[in-house]
C-alpha cells in the first residue's frame, strides 16, 4: 500500500470517527429522535452564496430563501423581503417559509423583537435536508423576542428548527400547535433556547407542543423534540392557589415527543406535564436528562399516554402546595380517569422532595428501575420514596432509596393486581414508627424478594396487613423476601451522596437481574 493510500484511508477513518464523537447520545432507554438535534446551523457561505452582498432567494434564481435580521445596526424592510448582511431587515418575516430556508437573526438585546398581532409565528413544509431554520445566529447572545412564539399558525409544519432565542412573552410562552382544525405537525425541533418568564399568576409561558383534540380532531402531531432549553419563572411558583403554568407541556394527539437536556425551575405548576385530558391518544413519550426543581407543583407529571419513559432527569426541592403534595414525579390518571400504559420511570436522581414518585393509574402497567432517591422527608413521618396503589402491575426493581420515612408503600392492593419489588436497596429510614416496605393491604398479591434494608438504629420494619412493624425473619416467615437480606449496604460517600457499593458491600452479586428489562428490550428494542 502507498502512502497516499494510507493517507487516505487516515483522512477517511478520522472523518468517521469525528461524526461518531458529535452524534447525541439520548438518556437511558430513550431513542435518539431521527431529526431536531445533530442537525447543523447552516453555513451561510453556501446555502446563502449571494450573502454578503446581496439577497438570496428562490425568486432570485437561487436555491434557498435566506433572510438576514439585524436590527442592532443600520437596517430597513423597505424593499427588503429578504435582507443580507451588508442590508438587514428590521423586523421579524412570519408566515409561510419554503423548504431549506434560512433566517439568521442577529441583535435584538437592547430592542427586543416583536411581531405582528399578538404572537410571533411560522409555519411551512421543509424536508429531512431542506430544513426550514429559524436561528438567533449567537447562541451566547441570542436575540430576544418580547411575544409569544406560535409555530403552526394558519397552516401545518414538517421540518422546522427554532434555535438559539430568548423569549420573554407576558404570556403564551412557545407553542407548536394547530391554529385551525386539520393543521398537522411533524419533525419540529424547538432547541437551545431560553424561556424567561414574567413570574406572573397563570401567565402560562411553557413551552407546548401537540393537539387538544376536543379543539382539534383532525389535527395531530409527532416525532417534537425541545432539547437544551431553558425555562425559569413561568408564571407564579409560589403563588398562594393553584396557578398551573407549567415550563413544559405536551399535549394530546401526538406520537413521540423528546423533552430532554433540558432546564426548568421556579414554574408555577410542573417542570414537565404531560397528557392531562389525551385519553390515551398521545404515545411514545421521552422526558429525559432534564434538570427540574421548585416548581409549585411537580418535576413531572404525566396523565393518559401510552409508552412515556421518564429517563435520567434530576428532581428536587419540592414542596407541598394547595394543588400538589410536593412529589418529584408523578403518574397517574386524568380526567378520562385513565393514566398512562407502560410507564418507565427509570434511572432518575430525586431528593429533597416530599414524595419521591408516586404512580397510580387505573388502566395501565408501571416500571419504577434504576432511581436514586433519597433525602424523602415529612414534618409528620409520612412521606414514601416510592408510593403504587390503582395498578394492574407495577415492578419496583432495583432502585436505591435512602434517608426517607417510608422506603415503598404498595396501597390499596386487591385481587387481579400484581406489585413488585424486587432488587431494591433501602437504608438509613428517618423515621422511626415507619417502614422500609408497607404494604397494609392485599399482600397475596404481592412479591418481595432480593432486597437489602437497612436501619441503623435497630431492626428494618416491614408493615404487613397492618400497622404493626415487622422484621425481616417474621416477612419470610410469610413466605416472602426469601432472599432478602439485612444489612449496612456500604455506600462509597453518602455525605457527599455518592451510593455508588465498596467492593465490600453485601448487596454485590446479592441479587438476580429481573425479567423488567428484558420485557424493555422487546417492547422498544433498547438495553438497559
Amino acid at each position: 500500500m502507498n502512502n497516499k493510500s494510507k493517507c487516505l484511508i487516515f483522512v477517511v477513518s478520522l472523518l468517521c470517527l469525528l461524526n461518531t464523537a458529535s452524534a447525541y447520545t439520548p438518556p437511558k432507554g430513550i431513542p435518539a429522535p431521527p431529526f431536531g438535534i445533530d442537525e447543523p446551523t447552516y453555513n451561510s457561505a453556501t446555502h446563502c452564496p449571494n450573502w454578503p452582498s446581496a439577497a438570496n432567494s428562490k425568486a432570485g434564481g437561487q436555491s434557498y430563501d435566506c433572510y438576514y435580521v439585524d436590527n442592532s445596526v443600520s437596517c430597513t424592510d423597505s424593499g427588503n423581503t429578504y435582507g443580507y448582511p451588508n442590508n438587514p431587515r428590521c423586523t421579524l418575516p412570519e408566515g409561510s417559509l419554503t423548504a431549506g430556508a434560512y433566517m439568521d437573526v442577529r441583535g435584538g438585546r437592547t430592542t427586543p423583537y416583536t411581531c405582528g398581532g399578538d404572537r410571533c409565528d411560522w409555519r411551512g413544509i421543509g424536508t429531512a435536508t431542506d430544513y426550514i431554520l429559524i436561528s438567533g445566529a449567537k447562541a451566547s447572545q441570542k436575540p430576544i423576542l418580547s411575544e409569544w412564539v406560535h409555530i403552526g399558525n394558519g397552516g401545518s409544519a414538517s421540518y422546522l428548527i427554532f434555535e438559539n432565542f430568548e423569549i420573554q412573552p407576558t404570556t403564551g410562552g412557545l407553542q407548536i400547535r394547530p391554529g385551525w382544525d386539520g393543521e398537522n405537525f411533524d419533525h419540529i425541533s424547538i432547541r437551545n433556547n431560553v424561556m424567561h418568564g414574567s413570574g406572573n399568576f397563570k401567565s402560562y409561558e411553557h413551552f407546548l407542543g401537540g393537539v387538544d383534540q376536543s379543539l382539534y380532531p383532525n389535527s395531530s402531531a409527532s416525532y417534537l423534540v425541545f432539547y437544551n432549553n431553558e425555562s425559569y419563572d413561568a408564571g407564579q411558583w409560589n403563588a398562594p392557589s393553584e396557578d398551573d403554568t407549567c415550563s413544559f407541556i405536551i399535549s394530546g394527539k401526538t406520537s413521540y415527543m423528546w423533552v430532554v437536556d433540558n432546564v426548568a425551575y421556579r414554574s408555577g405548576g410542573d417542570g414537565v406535564a404531560g397528557s392531562h385530558g389525551a385519553n390515551r391518544t398521545s404515545d411514545h413519550y421521552y422526558i429525559g436528562r432534564n434538570i427540574l426543581y421548585q416548581h409549585r407543583e411537580n418535576c413531572i407529571d404525566i396523565k393518559e399516554v401510552n409508552d412515556v419513559i421518564i429517563s435520567e432527569n434530576i428532581c428536587y426541592n419540592q414542596r407541598p402546595s394547595s394543588s400538589s403534595a410536593g412529589e418529584g414525579i408523578v403518574i397517574h390518571y386524568g380526567k378520562n380517569s385513565v393514566g398512562p400504559n407502560r410507564a418507565w420511570v427509570i434511572f432518575n436522581t430525586i431528593y429533597n422532595v416530599e414524595k419521591g414518585i408516586q404512580i397510580n393509574s387505573t388502566k395501565g402497567d408501571g416500571y419504577i428501575i434504576g432511581n436514586v432517591i433519597y433525602d424523602i422527608n415529612h414534618t409528620t413521618g409520612t412521606s414514601q420514596a416510592i408510593l403504587a396503589y390503582s395498578m394492574p402491575k407495577v415492578y419496583v426493581v432495583d432502585n436505591t432509596i435512602y434517608d426517607y420515612d417510608t422506603g415503598i408503600k404498595f396501597d390499596n392492593v386487591v385481587a387481579g393486581q400484581t406489585f413488585i419489588a424486587h432488587g431494591n436497596i433501602l437504608s438509613n429510614r428517618a423515621e422511626a414508627t415507619a417502614y422500609e416496605i408497607y404494604v397494609p393491604t392485599g399482600t397475596s398479591y404481592v412479591d418481595l424478594d432480593y432486597n437489602l434494608v437497612y436501619y441503623p438504629s435497630g431492626s428494618a420494619a416491614f408493615g404487613w396487613w397492618s400497622s404493626t412493624q415487622r422484621n425481616l425473619t417474621y416477612i419470610q416467615g410469610q413466605g416472602e423476601c426469601s432472599h432478602c437480606n439485612e444489612g449496612d449496604p456500604l455506600f462509597e460517600n453518602v455525605m457527599s451522596k455518592n451510593f455508588t457499593l465498596k467492593s465490600s458491600s453485601p448487596a454485590i452479586n446479592a441479587n438476580i437481574k429481573h425479567n423488567v428489562y428484558n420485557t424493555f428490550y422487546s417492547l422498544y428494542g433498547i438495553s438497559i
